[in-house]
């Protein structure tokens, strides 16, 4: 048999939850020292699992305030800290990750020209079936990396976006 919910005194603002006639009925039976301490309960339990994301839900925060002194305005202060810390590193680090992926392409491309041209000099003197030996394996292993590359950015792809 499905529960109502009621419109008493015992709501939850932190956890935004409203309990049931049930429950109402039985928290008036207990003393005040008991009572309180299943309500504090159940606020704790229900903030533990609506609690979703960066921020505590605003009546939880205000409890950290009767906790400890400015206790909201301190985990606002060092969750900005931390998010301006997160901005310059990614400032710095993403850059560098770009410019060292360019550096990795030009020197790719180098090696695999100088195997193309090391191939082509083999084929003009006179050596045809090692040059083109190397030229094939040269031409396959640039395939295999573009390919591989490709999967992987895939897999990557679908891993952070699987719907």
């Amino acid at each position: 048999m499905p529960t109502k919910k009621t419109n008493s005194k015992e709501h939850y603002p932190a956890a935004n939850i409203t309990l049931p006639d049930e429950m109402v009925l039985l928290l008036k039976d207990l003393p005040e020292k008991q009572r309180n301490a299943v309500r504090d309960i159940i606020n704790d339990m229900a903030c533990a699992c609506l609690w979703q994301g960066p921020l505590p839900p605003p009546g939880l925060l205000k409890s950290y305030n009767e906790i400890i002194p400015n206790g909201a305005e301190r985990i606002l202060t060092e969750m900005q800290r931390q998010a301006k810390h997160r901005m310059e590193l990614e400032s710095r680090v993403i850059p560098e990750q770009q410019r060292q992926s360019r550096r990795g392409q030009v020197y790719g491309l180098v090696v695999a020209l100088s195997f193309l041209v090391a191939s082509f000099i083999l084929i003009a003197m006179g050596f045809g079936l090692f040059g083109t030996i190397m030229g094939s394996v040269d031409l396959v292993a640039l395939v295999t990396v573009f390919v591989i590359g490709r999967q992987q950015i895939d897999q990557e792809y679908h891993e952070t976006y699987p719907y």
